[in-house]
């Protein structure tokens, strides 16, 4: 979304200390309890690579993907000075499925799923049919939901999204779960409510959701 990329943009070009940044509480979560050794990982939305630095540690293979570029540029700088094997690339996750060879154990995506439509949505539980191996594939989100205080904030688009500083769609869980029902996904962990990705100035309301395919 164009929006948005723009506003990352300028959030990322004021990032430029090349240091490896402290991971999200979830992406420790999900790095202590779901990935195994060796595993080859797809993150969407990786942002300044936080979670993707912390994942590289284990795997043998990740791909990182995110719509701005500056913190693409930013994040390959760093896995350079620091020498990690991640392949982080600019690129629209909805395009990533036309490579054949592509395969993955784990899809991540950490505060992305609030950040795209509905079509947006549909469009990742194709590739996450798509990409899935033979045996198992797990996928792990996290995102804002619509018990979230934002949702009282900005301009209003439909009764789930709102417009501030960028576009955002709080998530309905119960209409989730069903979706994710719908496809005959099994849910292997869950958690709704705040305390979840406390900071200084704001506790919102997130859904943790990890499922298998």
């Amino acid at each position: 979304m164009k929006i948005n990329q723009n506003f990352w943009n300028k959030f990322y070009n004021s990032k430029n200390d090349l240091k490896i940044p402290k991971p999200s509480n979830f992406g420790i979560f999900f790095y202590k309890n779901f990935i195994k050794r060796n595993n080859e990982i797809l993150e969407i939305g990786c942002g300044n690579g936080r979670d993707a630095f912390l994942f590289s540690k284990k795997t043998k293979k990740i791909i990182a993907l995110d719509q701005s570029k500056k913190a693409i540029k930013i994040n390959l700088l760093v896995s350079k000075k620091f020498k990690k094997k991640i392949n982080f690339l600019n690129k629209d996750f909805a395009k990533i499925y036309k490579d054949k060879k592509l395969k993955f154990d784990i899809l991540y995506a950490r505060f992305f799923l609030h950040t795209i439509n509905q079509k947006q949505e549909n469009d990742l539980f194709k590739i996450i049919k798509y990409f899935k191996k033979k045996n198992s594939f797990l996928v792990g989100l996290e995102f804002r939901t619509n018990k979230d205080i934002l949702i009282k904030k900005g301009k209003y688009i439909n009764q789930n999204t709102r417009f501030t500083d960028h576009y955002r769609r709080f998530i309905n869980v119960k209409s989730f779960l069903e979706k994710i029902k719908k496809n005959n996904f099994k849910v292997v962990y869950f958690k709704q409510g705040i305390n979840l990705s406390k900071t200084k100035n704001e506790n919102p309301n997130l859904c943790r959701l990890i499922f298998k395919v």
